[in-house]
């Protein structure tokens, strides 16, 4: 197998930080689907539309990372149990109304947004262009995420 070329103690370090945004990501996923199917009111149907792009997004997102895991070569969880003890997003069972569900859910794009901040800055300074480029896309479609958000429950 081709080696990548990059300093292995960096590599481990970038997994580590990729692992938690996978797990985070996952829960985020899992959230999203929560909402997307229980989302009430006069604003189901949008909330429930758009909901539904951006947890097919997120699919995508956990796809991605997860390669990127493997690609750097670590290990990809692949169990609930695993995901939920990387996880930084912490899950409800319930919100009170629409605009609750809509704020968490920035909130939840922002702490994805740092983590990627955090993973972007050491794999540029590791020379990891791969992962750099990976965290500036996926920084940059959440960026917009909360944007949308915060201006949907102002």
């Amino acid at each position: 197998m081709a080696d990548l070329n990059l300093d292995k103690t960096k590599c481990e370090e970038i997994r580590g930080l990729l692992l938690q945004l996978l797990g985070s990501v996952f829960a985020l996923y899992l959230k999203t689907l929560g909402i997307h199917w229980n989302v009430k009111g006069s604003d189901f149907l949008g909330i429930h539309r758009w909901t539904d792009e951006q947890y097919e997004s997120l699919q995508d997102d956990v796809d991605a990372v997860g390669e990127r895991i493997v690609q750097l070569g670590g290990h990809a969880p692949a169990t609930f149990e695993e995901m939920s003890h990387l996880s930084q997003v912490q899950l409800v069972r319930e919100f009170r109304d629409a605009n609750a569900m809509l704020r968490a859910l920035a909130e939840d794009h922002a702490l994805l947004v740092r983590l990627a901040r955090k993973i972007s800055q050491l794999a540029a300074a590791t020379s990891d262009s791969g992962t750099t480029s990976l965290m500036d896309s996926f920084i940059q479609s959440h960026e917009k995420l909360i944007w949308m958000l915060n201006k949907s429950v102002e």
